[in-house]
């Protein structure tokens, strides 16, 4: 479970940098870079039968995808704030009809 939770946070990242650097467009990214539901955490009984150093990597690594999360989670409400680029080209498209 962990190597799974930390794999898909870093393909969320890596997606994250081709769309900074300009590799892949914003369609791509909502699209392909959607990070995946967290992997169950296990329960305590389970940690308790790791050692204390596996059992700190495990934890941190929910930590770390709790934090990819929350940074996700903002990238697409921000998205969901701004009209899509098909719904701006309808309306302008009514727009320039009605004027006809």
């Amino acid at each position: 479970r962990t190597t799974t939770r930390m794999m898909h946070a870093i393909a969320w990242l890596l997606n994250q940098k081709a769309f900074f650097k300009g590799e892949i467009s914003e369609f791509q990214l909502r699209h392909h870079g959607r990070l995946p539901p967290p992997q169950p955490e296990g329960t305590r009984e389970q940690l308790a039968l790791l050692s204390p150093e596996v059992a700190d990597v495990v934890m941190r690594s929910v930590a770390f995808y709790a934090r990819i999360q929350r940074l996700d989670r903002a990238w697409r409400d921000r998205f969901q704030l701004r009209p899509a680029a098909v719904h701006r080209l309808r309306e302008r498209l009514g727009v320039a009809f009605a004027a006809r």
